[in-house]
C-alpha cells in the first residue's frame, strides 16, 4: 500500500470532508515497500515501522461498533469500552474532548480513544491546536494496491485519511474525519503509564486458591480468571527482572516438587509443573515480557484415582506438535519451530519461533488462501509486531507476532454454535 502526504503548511492542507482511513496492516506487510509520496513532488521513501500511521479498525464493540473484539485474547489491553482521558497522559499532550466511546490501553506501545459525536471541524480544530504548540503535522491519503490514485485530487480537496503528529518522543495518530480514532503512543512515557495502568488493573489474589501456593512476590496482579480443571489464570506486572526465578525458588522452598509430568483427577498434564498435595502449578514464564504468567490447578481431594475413572484418564497434550485436532481446520504455519502446543476443552494454543521475518505475514497470508476472513483490522504494535484475527465457518484464528523476541503465538477457538 502507498501513501501520499502533506505537511502542515503545504497547499493539500485547504478544503473540510474527510474518508474514513480503511488499511488492511496484513497487507501492509505483504507489499514489498510502502511509499511516501510528497504532495507537490511525488518523491518516495521507504518507511516502515509505527510511524507509518495507525490502524483505525481493532476497537471495542461497545459504543456501537460493528467491529469485533479480540476473542481470547489475554495481552495488555486494558478496558475496552467506554472511559476517560488517561490522566497519566502528560499535561504537554492536550485533552482532545469529546466523548470517549471506547477506549484501549496498551501501556507498552499505546492508547487508543474512539470518539463519538465529534465533528471534523472540532478535530481541525484539535490539529490547529497541537500545531500552535509546536507539533508537526503529516496530513495524508492512503492509496490501495490495484485501485486508481486519486492522492493529489483527494489532497487538493482536503480530503485525508489521517494526521501523523510528532513532537520529540510524542507521536500521535489521528484518523481525519468526523468520530475519529485516536492513537497516542507511549514512547514518551512508557514507564508511567505502565505503572498507572497495573495499578488500576490491580487483582486480588483469589482465596479459593489453597495457603501452601505462595503469592508472587515482586508482581503485580492483573488477571486472576477462573479457568477449566478448577485452575485459576494468573497475570502479574514484573517489578524486577528476576521475579521468575524468585518464585521458582519460593515454590521449592514451600514444599512443592518439579515434575514433568502430572495428574489431576482424570486429566494427565505433559508439560513442566510444580507440585504438592494441594495444587499444581503451571508456569508459561518468558523472562522478555514484562509479564509472568502461570496456571494453578487446585486438587479435588475427594476425586478417585485417574485409573478408577469411567473412560480412563484424558491426556491434556503440551507438546511440540502441530495438533492432530487442527489437521484440515487450520494450516500448520511453514518453517515455524514449534516450541509448545496445548488443548484444553476447544481451544488451541500453539507458540512457535520463526526462521526469518516474513514468516508471520506469509502464516496470515496462507490462512487468507486457506478460505479464512479477517474478523478485523489487524494492530500494529510497534517494530513490526503485530496481533490480527482470523476466521472460518468452524474456527476463530488470533495471531500475535513478537518481532522484538521473534515468537508467534497462534490461539484457535470454535465458533459458537
Amino acid at each position: 500500500m502507498a501513501f501520499a502526504a502533506a505537511d502542515a503548511h503545504g497547499p493539500c492542507r485547504e478544503g473540510a470532508e474527510g474518508s474514513r482511513l480503511h488499511r488492511v496492516f496484513a497487507q501492509g506487510l505483504l507489499i514489498a515497500g510502502v511509499i511516501l509520496s510528497g504532495c507537490g513532488a511525488n518523491s518516495g521513501v521507504d518507511v516502515s515501522g509505527p510511524e507509518d500511521g495507525f490502524d483505525t479498525e481493532l476497537e471495542s464493540s461497545t459504543g456501537g461498533s460493528s467491529r469485533a473484539e479480540v476473542p481470547g485474547w489475554s495481552g495488555d489491553w486494558a478496558q475496552g469500552g467506554p472511559g476517560d482521558w488517561p490522566g497519566y497522559i502528560p499535561a504537554d499532550i492536550p485533552r482532545l474532548e469529546g466523548e470517549i466511546a471506547s477506549l484501549w490501553e496498551v501501556p507498552e506501545s499505546h492508547i487508543r480513544m474512539g470518539y463519538r459525536d465529534l465533528s471534523l471541524d472540532k478535530v481541525q480544530d484539535y490539529l490547529d491546536l497541537l500545531e500552535s504548540l509546536g507539533f508537526s503535522l503529516e496530513y495524508r491519503v492512503f492509496v490501495r494496491e490495484g485501485f486508481p490514485d486519486r492522492s493529489e485530487e483527494r489532497m487538493a480537496q482536503g480530503d485525508y485519511d489521517d494526521v501523523v503528529v510528532t513532537k520529540g518522543e510524542y507521536q500521535l495518530g489521528i484518523s481525519y474525519d468526523a468520530d475519529p480514532t485516536l492513537d497516542v503512543y507511549t514512547s514518551g512515557f512508557r514507564e508511567e503509564a505502565i505503572a498507572a495502568v497495573a495499578e488500576a488493573n490491580r487483582k486480588e489474589w483469589p482465596s479459593a486458591i489453597p495457603a501452601s501456593v505462595p503469592e508472587i512476590p515482586d508482581c503485580d496482579l492483573q488477571r486472576a480468571d477462573p479457568g477449566e480443571f478448577s485452575s485459576f489464570d494468573l497475570s502479574c506486572v514484573k517489578q524486577t527482572d528476576h521475579v521468575e526465578a524468585d518464585y521458582l525458588l519460593l515454590l521449592e522452598s514451600a514444599g512443592f516438587e518439579k515434575r514433568d509430568r502430572a495428574v489431576l483427577g482424570d486429566v494427565v498434564l505433559e508439560q513442566v509443573v510444580y507440585e504438592n498435595a494441594e495444587a499444581i502449578i503451571y508456569p508459561l514464564f518468558d523472562s522478555a515480557s514484562s509479564h509472568l504468567n502461570l496456571v494453578v490447578y487446585v486438587k479435588d481431594q475427594s476425586a478417585p484415582p485417574p485409573d478408577d475413572s469411567p473412560g480412563g484418564p484424558v491426556y491434556v497434550q503440551l507438546s511440540s506438535q502441530w495438533p492432530e485436532g487442527l489437521e484440515g481446520l487450520v494450516p500448520e504455519p511453514a518453517n515455524c519451530e514449534i516450541t509448545s502446543a496445548s488443548e484444553y476443552g476447544e481451544t488451541h494454543s500453539v507458540s512457535c519461533v520463526p526462521s526469518s521475518v516474513s514468516v508471520a505475514a506469509d502464516y496470515l497470508a496462507l490462512l487468507l488462501e486457506a478460505g479464512f476472513e479477517e474478523m478485523y483490522e489487524p494492530s500494529d504494535l510497534g517494530n513490526g509486531s503485530f496481533a490480527a484475527g482470523m476466521m472460518s465457518s468452524a474456527v476463530q484464528v488470533t495471531v500475535f507476532f513478537d518481532s522484538t523476541f521473534n515468537t508467534m503465538d497462534i490461539n484457535v477457538f470454535a465458533n459458537n454454535p
